[in-house]
């Protein structure tokens, strides 16, 4: 069961993808599911998240965004890069 699979399972906003090809679900948290599906991470911010992305000059840094506020993490991983249009 791969990552699309376990995600939709979950719900949730927005979504974000890594250079590794892990999948960001904005839930109860930040849910954070390997290509096989298995959830490796969970990333608690203070209030329910709506979205992310990755960006910053190394795409290292995860914006998290929710209602009123903003959240910043710091990331071993890049963000995957822009798709070529």
């Amino acid at each position: 069961m791969g990552w699309r699979t376990r995600a939709s399972e979950h719900g949730g906003d927005g979504m974000a993808l890594d250079a590794e090809g892990n999948i960001y679900l904005a839930a109860d948290g930040v849910l954070v599911f390997d290509p096989s599906g298995q959830q490796i991470e969970r990333i608690d911010v203070p209030v329910r998240p709506t979205n992310m992305t990755f960006a910053g000059p190394d795409r290292r840094t995860l914006f998290i965004t929710a209602r009123d506020s903003v959240f910043t993490v710091t990331m071993r991983v890049r963000g995957a890069p822009p798709r070529a249009e």
